[in-house]
């Protein structure tokens, strides 16, 4: 048997301020992900979803509890080394994708590979939130700012 690709264990998270009345978004998850598992996450608004792949991704750390992902206690490290394990490891895409209007669709994806310096700065993302591809590839050298904002805003499925 392999080793789970991502592990929570007890994890719990909180928001709120020190001293003020704390949120709880999570209370003790718990489960492990084998390697090439596809998951969905579903539910309402406010309950989690985000925060459990913010959390997953190193991009928050949890109040209570442990994430391990590939082995690798994402809760033992620092920002720097979290921060350098998701730019050599991890493709998020975001629901709101954040792009730089000055530059092509094309650029915008590759530059993640930037920081990284990786010889072959082209990405591909597959996502329910990202482009077709057919989108992608009309689109890949037009300059962000001059394309239709329904490229951007409506999800592909």
């Amino acid at each position: 048997m392999s080793t789970p690709l991502l592990v929570f264990q007890g994890v719990s998270m909180q928001y709120g301020a020190p001293g003020a009345a704390k949120r709880q978004v999570l209370d003790e998850v718990s489960f492990a992900l084998p390697p090439s598992t596809s998951i969905s996450l579903v539910g309402p608004s406010g309950s989690g979803k985000s925060t459990l792949l913010h959390l997953a991704a190193g991009i928050l750390v949890p109040s209570e509890g442990t994430i391990s992902l590939s082995g690798q206690n994402l809760t033992d490290l620092s920002e720097t080394r979290r921060t350098h394990l998701r730019r050599t490891h991890l493709g998020l895409v975001f629901q709101f994708f954040h792009l730089l209007p000055h530059l092509t669709v094309g650029e915008n994806i590759s530059l993640p590979a930037i920081p990284a310096r990786w010889k072959s700065a082209w990405i591909i993302c597959f996502s329910v939130l990202a482009w077709p591809i057919a989108a992608m590839i009309q689109w890949a050298n037009s300059v962000v700012e001059k394309c239709s904002a329904s490229l951007f805003a409506a999800p592909c499925c």
